[in-house]
């Protein structure tokens, strides 16, 4: 079985929820930075439940394995890169 590492869990909350520090994640999920810390750094095994209780307008796809899904703000990044490499590429 693969292990889930926590850091880009935490990291799409961040994007999804426009949280820009850790101190606004860890107030998001009602924690302690240092219990974040440990989450990130894979020294305490991340709360799933707190996180999915937390997260449920995302979808879990997206929000442990990272797929893009439409209404994302990571799919919406991606295609905004994709659209200015392809206005820089048009003569």
């Amino acid at each position: 079985m693969k292990k889930i590492v926590a850091a880009p869990i935490l990291e799409r909350v961040k994007l999804q929820y426009g949280l820009d520090s850790d101190t606004a994640l860890a107030a998001f999920f009602g924690v302690g930075k240092q219990r974040l810390n440990n989450w990130k750094h894979d020294r305490n095994r991340l709360d799933f439940e707190l996180v999915i209780q937390k997260c449920k307008d995302m979808d879990l796809n997206h929000l442990f394995r990272g797929t893009p899904y439409e209404g994302s703000k990571e799919l919406a990044e991606m295609r905004a890169r994709l659209d200015a490499l392809e206005k820089k590429m048009k003569p």
